[in-house]
This record gives structure tokens, C-alpha cells and sequence, in this order.
């Protein structure tokens, strides 16, 4: 474990130092009422603001409307939050 108290993963480094801005971050969706709390200003549409980050964050919602269907969007990370949770959930090394 690092002084910040999470063990190195090779595997999280490299998604994470990927250039392909499709999956160098990640889109989540959460339910209306957690959305307020946990993704102020839309940060929940991180690809979309990576792609385009002249876009107002007011504006990011639409953008990823706009995307979807033109299939920008088909090999990104999008996900919901729960799904996101459960990843980091079952790839966290145990502890011990």
C-alpha cells in the first residue's frame, strides 16, 4: 500500500493512462435525487467534457444525447454508478 493507503494496481494505471479519450474516463449515471449530491455541475459526463470541454457543464447532458445516437459513445466507458461501484468492488484486492 502507497502513504495514501491504496495498493498499486497495474490494471487501474493502465486504464487510466490510456489516450483514447473514450476510455481514458468515464461517463456515470445516477438516479435525479443522488445526482445533485455526488455529480454537481455534470460531471457525470466526463467524456463529453473531455471531448468537448467548450461545452458549458449545463450543456454536457445534451451533448451526450447528441452523441448516443450517432454511436460516438458506443465503445466508451458509460455506465451506470452502481455498475461502477461493483467493479472497483470485485477488482479491490482483499485486504490482509
Amino acid at each position: 500500500m502507497n502513504a495514501a493507503g491504496s495498493a498499486y494496481r497495474p490494471d487501474v494505471v493502465k486504464r487510466l493512462t490510456r489516450t483514447d479519450p473514450l476510455l481514458a474516463s468515464r461517463t456515470n449515471f445516477v438516479p435525479r435525487w443522488l445526482h445533485w449530491w455526488m455529480f454537481p455541475h455534470n460531471v457525470s459526463c466526463h467524456i463529453e467534457h473531455h471531448l468537448y470541454p467548450s461545452v458549458p457543464f449545463y450543456n454536457l447532458p445534451e451533448c451526450h444525447r447528441e452523441m448516443t445516437p450517432r454511436g460516438i459513445l458506443e465503445n466508451a466507458e458509460v455506465r451506470k454508478l452502481a455498475e461502477t461501484h461493483l467493479m472497483f468492488a470485485v477488482d479491490s484486492p482483499g485486504i490482509g
